[in-house]
């Protein structure tokens, strides 16, 4: 039974992509079982998300879910227009919470955390107090590196040759920065495409 899955993965790889030689109808056919399947799976998730959050809660006496169930249940009077502003206060009270979570995650996760991350020591020494060089030489690399990306963006156009010495030197490590995630998203793509290579190759073909 595995190698006849490992065929149908097999299959449905090589006919996704046929589309690199030009759109078909057997490449139609497996997006339209993708997006199929997909549709499914999520109603499916939803279909177990309210029973194990909200039928089970209530059989055992907790009335408070009977709230969010109510505002989720507001989100399809979209469909009958008598009632149809209604959804607002589910869709107020989402953008709301999202906003909120939005706002806490970005502060504490791109702000405060990478501003107390670049407060590095800089002579650094180990437990014994005997000075690590590599330690220190890192640490100055990634104050510097900091300071002059900042330095880009509030003195570029600065006539003094210093300020523009170091705005440079900031341009200079945001390109390193961008061909280090431009070269790890195609790494990753990579790997995927090696994965297909061995579904086929492998679990298919038996060739590896």
């Amino acid at each position: 039974m595995e190698q006849v899955w490992a065929w149908v993965a097999g299959l449905i790889t090589i006919s996704l992509f046929s589309f690199i030689y030009k759109e078909n109808r057997v490449y139609r056919l497996m997006e339209h079982i993708y997006v199929g399947c997909t549709a499914g799976y999520a109603i499916s998730v939803n279909f177990r998300n309210v029973t194990n959050l909200v039928w089970i809660p209530l059989t055992n006496g907790t009335f408070l879910v009977l709230i969010p169930a109510a505002l989720g249940i507001l989100m399809f009077t979209r469909f009958f227009k008598p009632v149809a502003y209604l959804s607002r206060w589910t869709t107020a009270f989402v953008v709301a919470l999202g906003t909120g979570l939005a706002l806490y995650g970005v502060a504490n996760a791109q702000l405060l955390t990478q501003i107390t991350a670049s407060f590095l020591p800089l002579v650094v020494t180990n437990s014994d107090g005997a000075f690590v060089l590599l330690d220190t030489i890192n640490n100055w690399i990634m104050v510097f590196g900091m300071l002059s990306v900042l330095g880009y963006f509030f003195f570029f156009e600065v006539h003094q040759p210093a300020l523009r010495a170091v705005a440079k030197g900031g341009r200079f490590l945001m390109m390193i920065s961008f061909g280090v995630a431009f070269g790890n998203g195609v790494m990753m793509n990579m790997s995927l495409l090696l994965g297909c290579f061995e579904t086929i190759l492998g679990g298919m073909l038996g060739l590896i």
